[in-house]
């Protein structure tokens, strides 16, 4: 079985091996465990990824290139960082991205509704983030429909407010992030005990 690999870059929060454990607990049993590499800064990264030219005197935004960067490190990795991630073509920020087809997927943990780093509500958030593009690693897709509820009677984790819904009111941000849930949906969970 497949090893999680966690890749802080420009991260600097203590409290990893929760969000870890919980990624590991909602993909159970498609992954094994997990380890959590070194954290590495973003000029390294940045150097690391190719790019021949100096690094931009402001933090850029991470967006699909990050992907690429990731997928040096191999197969089922998780980028966790504080840089903030791309904006859609809506001009809303995501809060991570994932390319399934290489199995790497990275977690942006720079825009509200995000807490102070390591508070129980900051570690709460990113996990569920985590856990929905580490959903996406093993070939979960989106939920579009807010309706599709765990055991527990919370939203999968998979679950995906289109931030205009946000902007009409139709879901505010923060009940959108702790709607979710750790664990996946009926559906979510027959995918993943599929082989493939």
């Amino acid at each position: 079985m497949p090893i999680l690999r966690i890749q802080p870059i420009s991260y600097s929060g203590k409290r990893l091996p929760e969000l870890g454990e919980r990624v590991l607990r909602a993909l159970y049993p498609r992954i094994d465990d997990f380890v959590i590499r070194p954290g590495i800064q973003y000029e390294a990264a940045y150097q690391a990824s190719g790019d021949k030219s100096d690094p931009p005197a402001s933090l850029p935004s991470v967006g699909p290139d990050f992907l690429d960067y990731l997928a040096r490190y191999g197969r089922f990795v998780l980028g966790i960082t504080s840089l903030p991630a791309i904006r859609n073509q809506y001009g809303d920020w995501l809060f991570g991205q994932a390319r399934p087809s290489v199995q790497v997927a990275y977690v942006s943990s720079s825009r509200p509704p995000f807490k102070a780093l390591d508070s129980d509500e900051h570690v709460e958030r990113l996990s569920i983030e985590a856990i929905h593009e580490a959903g996406h690693i093993f070939g979960l897709n989106d939920h579009y429909r807010v309706d599709k509820k765990t055991r527990s009677g919370k939203r999968c984790p998979m679950t995906r407010a289109h931030a205009s819904d946000a902007r009409r009111g139709v879901i505010t941000w923060e009940d959108y992030i702790s709607s979710r849930d750790f664990v996946f949906c009926p559906e979510c969970c027959g995918s993943l005990a599929s082989p493939g």
